[in-house]
């Protein structure tokens, strides 16, 4: 019989007794209560008991203890991403682990966020912040936490942690901070900047303003104090800062602006951030000036949306999602023995990679049989997508310029050769979208797949500057016409278990028929877009 507390739990997991796992852990975790292993294996018997709330509880005090345990940070986001997971569950949270679990970058942060968000806002004194709010005006809530003393809110590491990390998920929040923004720099006096607290606090905003591309909105008042800076207030570290909080660097610093030039700026807390800052964009600049073009970039569609992206990459993402196994995955879409490409070197095409996070994503799941190029429109967005590769330390990927339409005709070394090709949010927003895939299908192999992801003509309202929304009669068409195979959706678990509660006589994928008319019925079933397999037959 084993001997521990936590082999006997083990042993009461393999036999499917998870009543007396949970005893037996909770005894381990109580004689060893700093052992995060321990605390995740506790964590993982609750969750399947239905416990979540004590299941979160334990995988944050599990991350406090050991930050580094990817696998609690993992589990942690999806059971934050459960519909079953109550908006009160989050009360016993350990808020030093769940701030652990934003640094995770393969894992679902905004999950997280979202969760440490609630917490926040639930907290005493931003409930009272947002009273005062909605009750008065934002402004004067502003005041109330900054402007002659730093409320210990603005100190919270969590809160800290968030705006350095996340998007917001809080309207309310964002009110507010777009609110402290414009009282620091209308009615702060300059001395209160020698406080650390409000600096720490102002320099992690501007790490937030970097995350929403500058987002909030701005007063008339505001316009005009910055429109009117000179040379002497630009010299001022706290000038500087008060305006990097609305405009990217270079439009404040100057475009000429590198990190050396920025090494005795002050305070220090502003300094490392835009050193830091101003090496990544050089770096990203100087990856897209070298970025090789396919062909050329003709169409004016093509030529339009290019533009759009060399302006504003986006989105400027630091996170992946990486499943523990892809293989079991595929595998549900395909069939084990289609899946088994995976055992041998493949090459893979990701069209319209944009800023990189699902080159990234792809890169790690496929491995390192897997050779990858990928493809967009706008250099900008492909220097910051292979600064990111890097990052990841993602090695099997070359990327390049092109225009898909003309990719097949314009490198005849591509025809047939892509044993799988990912089309994820790129096709609607070409002139043609039936004419893009037709020129992908050109570079697919004999048999190869593909990962289509389109927008819902249901779903979808607002449009992009070259948006077309598409119908699963219309997408069902042209799989018949070209002699494509369905494989099937890629969608959350309950959604499926809906449709096969719906169609119970379906067998998988289900029909595109049966799709349309379940879409027919929850509209927002396909909000992101309609994400689905395919196979050439």
């Amino acid at each position: 019989m084993p001997g521990s507390w936590s082999e006997r739990g083990s042993a009461a997991v393999d036999a499917g007794d998870l009543g007396l796992a949970k005893q037996c852990f909770s005894r381990a975790v109580r004689d060893e209560c700093s052992n995060a292993r321990h605390r995740f294996h506790l964590a993982v018997v609750l969750e399947g008991l239905g416990e979540l709330a004590a299941a979160a509880r334990e995988l944050t005090q599990a991350l406090r203890l050991d930050p580094n345990r990817e696998e609690a940070a993992r589990r942690l986001a999806a059971l934050f991403r459960r519909p079953d997971f109550g908006a009160t569950d989050h009360d016993e949270l350990n808020v030093v682990g769940l701030r652990h679990g934003l640094n995770h970058v393969r894992v679902d942060q905004k999950a997280i966020a979202n969760v440490a968000v609630r917490v926040l806002v639930t907290g005493r004194s931003l409930k009272n912040a947002f009273a005062t709010g909605q009750a008065q005006d934002w402004l004067e809530a502003a005041r109330r936490l900054c402007l002659e003393r730093t409320s210990p809110i603005l100190k919270d590491e969590l809160l800290l942690e968030v705006l350095r990390t996340s998007t917001l998920s809080s309207p309310e929040l964002e009110s507010l901070l777009t609110a402290i923004r414009r009282v620091l720099l209308l009615e702060m006096v300059p001395t209160r900047f020698c406080d650390h607290a409000l600096v720490s606090f102002a320099v992690a905003m501007l790490q937030q303003c970097w995350i929403n591309q500058f987002v909030w909105a701005v007063s008339e008042e505001e316009e005009a104090a910055l429109a009117r800076p000179t040379k002497e207030d630009l010299e001022a570290g706290h000038c500087i800062l008060r305006h990097c909080l609305y405009a990217p660097l270079r439009r404040v610093l100057g475009d000429d602006a590198v990190p050396e030039a920025c090494s005795r700026l002050e305070p220090r807390a502003l300094r490392e951030v835009v050193v830091h800052r101003l090496a990544m964009e050089r770096n990203e600049r100087e990856r897209a000036a070298r970025m090789p073009l396919l062909g050329d970039i003709d169409g004016a569609t093509s030529r339009r949306v290019a533009q759009f992206y060399e302006e504003s990459p986006y989105p400027r993402w630091s996170t992946v999602i990486i499943s523990r196994d892809h293989r079991a995955t595929l595998a549900r879409f395909l069939g084990e023995e289609r899946a088994a490409f995976l055992e041998r070197p493949f090459e893979v095409l990701i069209a319209g990679c944009g800023t990189g996070q699902q080159v990234v994503q792809s890169a790690l799941h496929y491995g390192p049989n897997a050779r990858i190029l990928a493809l967009d429109l706008s250099a900008a967005s492909l220097g910051y997508a292979a600064r990111m590769a890097e990052s990841f330390g993602v090695k099997n990927v070359e990327f390049a310029r092109a225009d898909l339409e003309t990719l097949a005709t314009a490198e005849a070394r591509f025809a047939g050769r892509f044993q799988l090709i990912e089309a994820v949010g790129v096709l609607h927003h070409m002139a043609e979208p039936f004419a893009g895939w037709r020129a992908l299908l050109r570079c697919l192999a004999p048999h190869g797949l593909m990962r289509i992801g389109l927008y819902s003509a249901i779903a979808r309202r607002n449009l992009h500057v070259c948006e077309h929304r598409l119908a699963l009669a219309e997408i069902a068409r042209f799989l018949e016409d070209e002699r494509l195979t369905f494989r099937g959706f890629q969608l959350p678990k309950e959604s499926q278990a809906m449709f096969w509660q719906r169609f119970a006589l379906e067998t998988w994928p289900g029909s595109l028929a049966n799709w349309a008319r379940f879409e027919e019925e929850r509209p927002q079933l396909f909000e992101n877009m309609y994400l689905f397999w395919c196979e050439k037959t």
